[in-house]
């Protein structure tokens, strides 16, 4: 699994998004990106992060790796940009949104909001990429 070096980065006084396209060789059903966040994700950064998701599908490249590693808080409006995109991507054969490396804190607010079983989650990039191959 090789990363491109058109590599785009975003940010916002809240957020900076990196969006890498990574190169599947086969071992993916389709184009991919990890997008890293960083910061935090609320009302003004969420935008931003809504418009990162609907370009990559727009570019038909339907499978979005999300790295939240580095999300210190989300608030409802970021978690309206996740369903959004899975919602994008549901209608989509082979496309998919897995959400990776999750802080304790994005865990138990998923959990409490009961929309950890509608995204696929992984504890790390590799493991996200094991999800997909075929």
């Amino acid at each position: 699994m090789d990363t491109k070096s058109d590599q785009i980065q975003h940010s916002t006084n809240d957020m900076k998004l990196t969006i890498e396209h990574i190169s599947s060789a086969g071992t993916l059903p389709g184009p991919a990106v990890i997008i890293q966040i960083q910061g935090v994700i609320n009302i003004f950064s969420a935008k931003q992060l809504k418009d990162a998701f609907n370009e990559s599908i727009e570019n038909e490249v339907y499978i979005l790796l999300i790295d939240l590693s580095g999300v210190k808080s989300m608030d409802s409006s970021g978690i309206a940009s996740f369903i959004g995109a899975h919602a994008r991507l549901s209608k989509i054969p082979n496309a998919a949104i897995i959400l990776h490396s999750l802080t304790p804190e994005i865990e138990k607010m998923l959990e409490l909001t009961r929309l950890k079983s509608l995204f696929k989650t992984a504890s790390n990039f590799s493991e996200s990429i094991r999800m997909l191959s075929v």
